[in-house]
Parts: C-alpha cells; sequence; structure tokens
C-alpha cells in the first residue's frame, strides 16, 4: 500500500529538509575537527620546538640564563594548553559526529526515494527514527 497524497506532498519536503540540514551539521562538523586538528598539530609542534630550543640554549654559555628559562616556560604553556584543551579528542569527536551526520543524509535521502513504495506506517516509523537520531546528534 503506497502513502495517500497528503502525506506523500508533504514527506518528501520534510525529508528533503532533512538531508539538506543534516548535510550542512556535515560539512560544518567536518571543518571543525579538520580546524582542530590542525590546532593539535600546531600545539604539539610548538612544544616539541620550544622544548628542543630550550635544550640547546642551555649548552652555551655565551646566552643568558634567562632565555632557557623563558624557552621553557613557554613549551611548559603549549605543552599545558595541549593537555587542557584537548584538541585531539575534540577534533575525534567532531569528525565522529561528521560520521553520524552524513549517515543520517543518506538515510534521509535513501527513505526519500523508497518513500511511495512503503506502507504509510512504516515510512512514519521511519521517519520518526530519523527525527530522533537527528536529535539525538544534535544534542552533543
Amino acid at each position: 500500500m503506497a502513502l495517500d497524497d497528503s502525506v506523500a506532498k508533504t514527506r518528501p519536503k520534510e525529508l528533503e529538509e532533512l538531508y539538506l540540514n543534516a548535510k550542512r551539521e556535515h560539512d560544518w562538523t567536518l571543518d571543525w575537527s579538520r580546524k582542530l586538528s590542525h590546532f593539535n598539530t600546531a600545539l604539539n609542534v610548538t612544544t616539541i620546538v620550544l622544548a628542543a630550543a630550550a635544550g640547546v640554549t642551555v649548552l652555551p654559555e655565551s646566552i643568558n640564563r634567562w632565555y632557557t628559562a623563558i624557552l621553557a616556560f613557554a613549551a611548559a604553556i603549549a605543552s599545558g594548553l595541549a593537555l587542557s584543551l584537548r584538541p585531539d579528542a575534540a577534533w575525534r569527536e567532531f569528525r565522529r559526529r561528521s560520521i553520524d551526520w552524513l549517515r543520517l543524509a543518506n538515510d534521509a535521502r535513501a527513505l526519500n526515494r523508497s518513500l511511495e513504495q512503503l506502507p504509510p506506517e512504516d515510512a512514519e516509523r521511519r521517519l520518526a527514527d530519523l527525527r530522533k537520531r537527528q536529535y539525538e546528534i544534535s544534542k552533543h
């Protein structure tokens, strides 16, 4: 049994809107995961470079000792930022969410394509499942 006309007219628009919203959220979370990944790499490289520079400045006697202390302190700050902000965990979470949004978008598109062949109860159940998944993904 196919969907009646009133449901068949409103559901494709709703599913297309769900698809577009999920795609937009996917793009946004993927972009943030990339930015956080770059930030994580920059913090790690900065920590290594500053610590190495502090270590190198200890050797020559002509360099004032306070240069070494400043570089070591800057390395400690960069390391502390990397540990407290945890950009590595944040970018992984954003990447996971971007995958969830992409799956939701693909499922909405697939349901939209098969809407006319499904019984009304099954179509409503699947749409309700998609809405529930959208809510679950967006609340994190």
